[in-house]
This record gives C-alpha cells, structure tokens and sequence, in this order.
C-alpha cells in the first residue's frame, strides 16, 4: 500500500513539473529568437509647432512614409506646448511630474 502511494504521489509531482519545466524551456527559447533578430524598428517622428495642414508642405514627408503604407491615426501629445512636450518625451514623465510647465526660464525657452 505504501508503494502505491508512493508512486501516485510521484506520478502526480511528475505532471505538475513536466509543464513547468516545458514552459521555462519554451520562454528561453523564445528569449533566444528575439535576440538572434536583432533590434526592434521603432520610428520616433517628432515635430514642433505644426499645425494640422503643415504636411502639405513637406512632400518627403508624404513620399517616404504615407506613400508606402505608414500612417499615423493614433497620435499623443502630453501637452500642447513644445517645451514641456520635449521635457516629457525625454523623460518620460508628464508634465506634473517634471515640472516644466511653460516656455519661460529656467526650464522652458532660454534656459
């Protein structure tokens, strides 16, 4: 009877470990894919100042992006000024965390 026992008991710590361990196994390998890809493209566009039809004057613009398939319908700007805009973007922070709020010394234009 204790043999039994035994054997069920170590039967069922065998089903719980064989997953776990295909699924560590299966995160490494998958680790290893993205790293033998390379870097990831990312595309930072980042403008100033610009109003909703300033595109029109920038026809490279048009040409190496919107022509060939990219297109940006899902924008965000934390704020509306350029300074604490830059601010946020380079830190990664909102402008209530960062503090600068406007284009005036000692953070903003003339800094």
């Amino acid at each position: 009877m204790k043999r039994r026992s035994t054997l069920i008991s170590l039967v069922a710590a065998l089903a719980v470990a064989v997953p776990t361990f295909g699924a560590i196994n299966h995160e490494t390998s998958a680790g290893a894919a993205v790293a033998r890809t390379g870097a990831p493209n990312v595309l930072v566009v980042m403008t100033d100042d610009m109003r909703y039809d300033d595109v029109k004057y920038m026809p490279n613009l048009r040409k190496f992006l919107g022509a060939r398939g990219t297109d940006f319908r899902n924008m965000f700007a934390p704020t509306p000024l350029c300074c604490p805009n830059r601010a946020s973007f380079l830190t990664g922070k909102y402008a209530h965390n960062h503090h600068v709020w406007w284009h005036e010394t000692p953070w903003g234009y003339g800094a």
